[in-house]
């Protein structure tokens, strides 16, 4: 990896332009799912603490925290591998995840 010195720091860079976008594509989407599951996490928590029977269900805890995990997860799998992935690939990912974000939006507030 090709290096530069600042300020007597070494800087190492990270990869070249192209593939840094899609890391930085990838860590957005990462930042959005990962909100998503902690948003999750407090509603789920919130109806638990309310103590209704047969709340939250396995679907809600599906629908609000795992959901979004999965995403989040893959999300920093295409960051982590976004120099091997072929562009094709992540932006067939990319493009399923951005498909699925309206629905996840509107069951998640309320509004299917």
């Amino acid at each position: 990896m090709p290096s530069s010195r600042i300020d007597g720091v070494i800087a190492v860079e990270l990869c070249d332009g192209r593939r840094m976008t899609r890391r930085l594509v990838a860590i957005l989407g990462a930042l959005f799912w990962g909100a998503s599951v902690l948003s999750g996490v407090s509603v789920i928590s919130g109806v638990a603490r309310q103590a209704v029977p047969g709340y939250p269900n396995v679907g809600q805890v599906r629908y609000y925290i795992w959901f979004p995990a999965t995403m989040f997860s893959l999300n920093v799998c295409l960051a982590f591998f976004a120099q091997r992935t072929p562009t094709p690939f992540f932006a067939l990912i990319w493009l399923i995840q951005l498909a699925l974000v309206l629905p996840f939006l509107l069951g998640y507030t309320g509004e299917m």
